[in-house]
């Protein structure tokens, strides 16, 4: 299967109450399932999930308490992995503990 749309951006998180990687991969895991991804598992360093026609991956970096996401969406539509992609960091913030 060819992919021929490849979307990415980054969000970062400052708070004392993200107590680390856990927390991040957590709510991203949380936040694919709300955006209706399937399949949804989450590995030792990213979070995967699928719709019909996307593939979508997120990782986690820190520096310090700071915590950035790299989200990922790939798929055979533009369209649909932005829609994917706006959805996904719309909703992330949603499932962070006391952010």
């Amino acid at each position: 299967m060819a992919i021929p749309a490849l979307r990415w951006a980054t969000q970062s998180h400052d708070s004392p109450n993200i107590e680390g990687f856990n927390d991040m991969f957590g709510a991203a895991a949380e936040a694919m399932k709300a955006i209706g991804l399937t399949k949804v598992k989450r590995n030792a360093s990213d979070v995967s999930g699928l719709s019909s026609d996307t593939l979508t991956a997120v990782t986690c970096l820190s520096c310090g308490k700071t915590f950035t996401l790299v989200v990922m969406v790939a798929g055979n539509s533009g369209a649909a992995t932005k829609t994917i992609l706006d959805k996904l960091l719309h909703e992330i913030p949603k499932h962070i503990p006391n952010l």
